[in-house]
């Protein structure tokens, strides 16, 4: 029969029973959830998480940020040009540093970039500048040897005037001087063009003028808009005024003009207005737009003078002088371009090569001069000069000694100074020089002190280099080591014949000991005597150390110090043969050998 209190027990298990699994049951629940809100989340925002991943990466890495803007760079610029929205105006600085930068740095790069195109474009030049000056010349010097033109240099001293300027009023039917294109409404400037060798006074002043002078004359005469001012009178200069609907256009000319170019005047005016209609309508004081405008314009700038009879021949005289100095123009710039040319060629040369600096280039009394520093293991300038053929009485140089620090030089200095044997390979890394193959002792140690005072070598690196003492050392220990000295059987007595062989090896040693010390390494020299198998084992032991003490006073007699040997009986040795038994009394056991040690 179950107490109350069993009873209370069990219904408070049943009830932590039912907490426990609701919890677990709560749960399993939550983390259900939380996995399904975890791969909704994915599902609803991954692709645009990767998205967002690359689109990072690419505005943080340089490199293909760099690669993207190189792929769209050409079209941006080719857009940029056709919408005319200032990239030109933005990058003219940048590019105008950088051709100064490049100039300054290397003029030979520009001079020979420029070259194909210089030649003509200085030909052309003279050749317009020869024209003009030969149609004025044969003008002035017609005049001058005929009697019209002693009455004409009579007025250029009684006037004051030159007597060019005489035989050119004197000459001349007419000339447009000045072409003004104004704006009708604003009376603002739109174009201004002024022919060749005259001066003007400032163009918007005069175009201001013009537009109040139109306006006073409209104003004052009471005059219809169809009825315009058309000419002006300004002493020697005339003002042919030519109206349009949007604007007008006026000419100075000098002279008689005929009623001809006053069809040229309207023809170009009807032009502009077909041409630039919506601006000329539009305008709000911009006149950048008609710069277009400036050919058609220039067909009014025209110029006629008095033509000669076509009997009339020219003067034998003005032809004389005519070729004589056009011979002496032609003669001059060539003469002048061959030695500027071969001269731009010189400094490029100089400027190249390793071991010049060129420190200051000009021209003085009619010579080229140039200064600068030179090395003395680098190409002689002189040589320079011939192979670019420039003529030595053209150009005076002036060089200073210094040591120039490229590798190919300081490699040759170190060379030079270092005299290293024909076994010594030499290099020059990260200025550290650099020595293989095989040298005395002597220039090693030599070499490491004297190395580092040469300009442009901060260490001298000789790991790599195999000391020939100490290569002979070792061929020597060899020698000793596997030769013997043989005795007759039972004596301390060399076998005939091996008189040579202990001097041989007794020169060995002493050439061996000279080296070691020279080396610094300490040496013992063991010399080991042997007896065959014949005779008990003490007799054996004693005769074997003497052999060995035999051989070790020949070798001191023959000037061996004894410090560095040490004799030694080792009774009966190793055979040195594979005979049997039958054969044990051999000579070759009878023998005295030698073990080098080197000592720490």
């Amino acid at each position: 029969m179950s107490s109350p209190i069993d009873e209370n027990l069990g219904e408070t298990k049943q009830l932590v029973s039912s907490s426990e699994e609701e919890n677990i049951v709560d749960a399993t629940t939550t983390q259900n959830a939380d996995e399904l809100l975890g791969e909704l989340r994915r599902l609803l925002i991954e692709p645009e998480q990767k998205q967002l991943s690359t689109l990072t990466q690419r505005l943080d890495d340089p490199e293909i940020y760099a690669q993207e803007i190189s792929n769209i760079l050409p079209k941006a610029i080719s857009l940029s040009t056709e919408q005319k929205n200032g990239l030109t105006e933005a990058i003219q600085p940048s590019v105008e540093t950088a051709i100064k930068i490049s100039v300054k740095k290397d003029p030979s790069t520009l001079v020979d970039a420029l070259f194909p195109v210089m030649g003509p474009a200085i030909r052309k030049a003279i050749s317009q500048a020869l024209s003009s000056m030969l149609q004025s010349l044969n003008q002035t010097l017609e005049s001058s040897f005929s009697i019209q033109g002693l009455k004409w240099r009579l007025e250029s001293i009684r006037t004051g005037r030159p007597f060019a300027e005489i035989v050119l009023l004197h000459t001349l039917l007419y000339r447009v001087e000045q072409v003004f294109l104004i704006h009708k409404e604003t009376g603002l400037l739109l174009q201004h063009l002024i022919a060749p060798t005259i001066v003007a006074q400032d163009a918007d002043m005069v175009s201001g003028m013009f537009s109040a002078i139109h306006d006073f004359v409209r104003d004052s005469f009471g005059v219809t808009e169809n009825e315009a001012l058309q000419e002006l009178q300004v002493g020697e200069l005339t003002v042919w005024i030519e109206q349009g609907p949007k604007a007008f256009l006026a000419g100075v000319l000098r002279g008689t003009a005929p009623k001809e170019l006053r069809l040229v005047f309207q023809e170009v005016l009807e032009q502009i207005h077909l041409k630039y209609i919506e601006p000329l309508a539009e305008f709000q004081g911009d006149a950048s737009i008609f710069e277009d405008a400036r050919p058609i314009l220039e067909s009014c700038l025209q110029t006629q003078y008095e033509l000669k009879s076509k009997e009339e021949k020219p003067s034998p005289a003005l032809v004389a002088v005519t070729t004589v100095i056009s011979a002496s123009l032609v003669v001059g710039f060539s003469y002048w371009f061959w030695h500027y040319w071969h001269w731009q060629n010189y400094l490029a040369r100089l400027n190249s090569e390793p071991g010049i600096v060129v420190t200051r280039v000009g021209s003085q009394n009619g010579k080229y001069f140039v200064q600068g520093l030179l090395d003395p293991l680098a190409t002689n300038p002189e040589e320079i000069r011939k192979e670019v053929g420039l003529n030595p009485n053209k150009v005076q140089t002036s060089w200073e000694p210094y040591q120039a620090l490229q590798p190919k030089f300081v490699l040759q200095r170190a060379r030079v100074i270092l005299e290293p044997p024909q076994s010594v390979m030499l290099r020059l890394e990260n200025n550290t020089l650099i020595a293989t193959g095989t040298a005395s002792q002597k220039w090693i140690k030599e070499t490491s002190k004297w190395a580092k005072v040469i300009a442009g070598i901060n260490s001298f690196q000789a790991d790599k280099l195999i000391s020939l003492e100490e290569k002979e050392l070792e061929e020597e220990k060899i020698f000793l080591e596997t030769n013997k000295l043989l005795f007759i059987n039972g004596k301390t007595q060399l076998v005939e014949g091996q008189e040579a062989m202990l001097n041989k090896l007794a020169q060995t040693l002493q050439e061996f000991i000279e080296k070691a010390d020279l080396l610094e390494k300490k040496v013992n020299i063991e010399i080991i005597g042997q007896t065959d198998s014949l005779g008990t084992e003490q007799t054996n032991s004693n005769l074997s150390k003497e052999r060995a003490e035999k051989i070790m006073s020949l070798l001191i007699a023959r000037g061996i110090k004894s410090n560095y040997l040490k004799a030694k009986g080792i009774g009966v040795g190793n055979a040195l043969t594979n005979e049997s038994i039958s054969h044990q009394n051999n000579e070759a056991d009878r023998r005295v050998t030698f073990q080098v040690n080197f000592l720490n």
